[in-house]
C-alpha cells in the first residue's frame, strides 16, 4: 500500500518527483532545495553543475530505463544523455519544452510550437493521444500510464492498485510512476501526496517531508504509548538469538525482499515497539528489528511506539 501525507505543509514540500532505473530517484522541494540518490552519473554531474550557478534553478529531470537523460533548467537551457536520434535531433534543435520517458526508452514531448510528438509509445496510449491533447503525461515501464487532458478530465490505464484508489478519490496536480510497477508519486495540493517508492525515497520523505511525529532519543521526552521515529543504530535486540519465522509462519527472507524491491515501504510494517533500559534502547520485536538491520543503513529511522518494560520485554 502506498503512503498518504496529509495536513499543513511543513518546512519543505515535494514540488517535482523523478524516478529512474532501479532505485533512482530526483526531488525538487519547493524551499528550493533538491535531493537524489543513484542516478546515473553524467546526469548526477550535471545536476550539481546546475546547483553550483547561481540563480540556474531545475525546472525538470525525466530518466530512461536504458539511463538516458534530459534535464531542463529554469532558465530554458537542456542538458541530455543517451536518448533516441528523433528526441536528439528535436532537443538540438530547441524545439522542446518538456519530455517524459517510459518502458522501452519511449518519450512523449511537449514542442515550443504547440505540437507533440512521440515515439515507441504503447498502442493504447498512442491511440488515445492521438484523439485528445494532453497537458501532462506519466508513462511507466510496466505498461501504466496517466494523462490529463488539456481540458480538464484525467485519464489512466494499468496503474497498481494503490494509484487507482487514489485517483478515485483525489484529483492529483501532479503524478509520475516509477520504473517498477507499484511505484508512484502524486501530489493533490491541498489533499497532500501520495508515494510508494524505494526505501531511499522513503527516507527522505519521512526526514524532510511534511511529517510531525517526533524524533525519539534516550535524553528526549517521549513518554510510554507515544509514537515517534528512531534511527536503527540506536535500538538493540532484547535476544541474542532469533527465529527465522514471525508467529504467523512467514519467513524473515520474504519481508526482507519485499523491503529490497520496493514492493512493501517501511511504513506499511507494523511499528516496532522500543522500552528505555538503563538509558538504551530495547526492541520487544526483535525479528522485525532484525529484518530492518538486514536490508536499511543505520541511519535510518524507523516508526516506533515507546513501549514499557513489561513481561513481554523482560521474557
Amino acid at each position: 500500500m502506498g503512503k498518504r501525507r496529509q495536513g499543513v505543509k511543513a518546512e519543505r514540500y515535494p514540488q517535482y518527483v523523478a524516478f529512474g532505473p532501479q532505485d533512482a530517484w530526483f526531488i525538487r522541494w519547493d524551499s528550493g532545495e533538491y535531493a537524489w540518490k543513484d542516478v546515473p552519473p553524467s546526469l548526477d554531474k550535471a545536476i550539481r553543475r546546475a546547483q553550483s550557478k547561481h540563480q540556474v534553478g531545475i525546472e525538470f529531470i525525466s530518466m530512461a530505463p536504458s539511463g538516458g537523460w534530459c534535464m531542463k533548467c529554469t532558465c530554458g537551457t537542456f542538458e541530455w544523455h543517451k536518448v533516441s536520434t528523433f528526441l536528439d535531433d528535436l532537443l538540438a534543435r530547441s524545439m522542446v519544452e518538456q519530455v517524459t520517458f517510459g518502458g522501452e526508452d519511449c518519450f512523449f514531448a511537449w514542442l515550443s510550437d504547440g505540437t507533440t510528438k512521440w515515439e515507441g509509445l504503447p498502442s493504447e496510449l498512442e491511440d488515445f493521444v492521438r484523439s485528445r491533447a494532453v497537458s501532462d503525461l506519466s508513462i511507466g515501464c510496466n505498461g501504466e500510464w496517466f494523462a490529463k487532458c488539456s481540458d480538464g478530465p484525467l485519464q489512466w490505464s494499468g496503474a497498481s492498485d494503490d494509484v487507482h484508489n487514489d485517483m478515485q478519490i483525489h484529483s492529483p496536480a501532479f503524478m509520475t510512476f516509477g520504473h517498477t510497477f507499484g511505484w508512484y508519486f502524486m501530489d493533490t495540493s491541498s489533499d497532500g501526496y501520495g508515494y510508494h517508492g524505494p526505501a531511499s525515497l522513503e527516507q527522505e520523505f519521512m526526514t524532510y517531508g511534511n511529517v510531525s511525529v517526533p524524533q525519539c532519543s534516550p535524553d528526549a521526552s517521549c513518554s510510554e504509548g507515544e509514537f515517534g521515529l528512531m534511527q536503527l543504530s540506536s535500538i538493540r535486540f532484547t535476544h541474542d538469538t532469533i527465529s527465522f519465522r514471525f508467529k504467523d509462519g512467514r519467513p524473515l527472507a520474504l519481508l526482507e525482499q519485499e523491503l529490497r524491491a520496493g514492493l512493501k515501504p517501511v511504513h506499511a510494517v507494523p511499528r516496532i515497539t522500543v522500552v528505555l533500559h538503563s538509558g538504551v534502547f530495547f526492541a520487544v520485536d526483535n525479528r522485525r528489528l532484525h529484518v530492518f538491520k538486514s536490508v536499511l543503513n543505520g541511519d535510518f529511522a524507523i516508526p516506533v511506539r515507546i513501549g514499557s518494560p513489561d513481561a513481554r520485554f523482560w521474557r
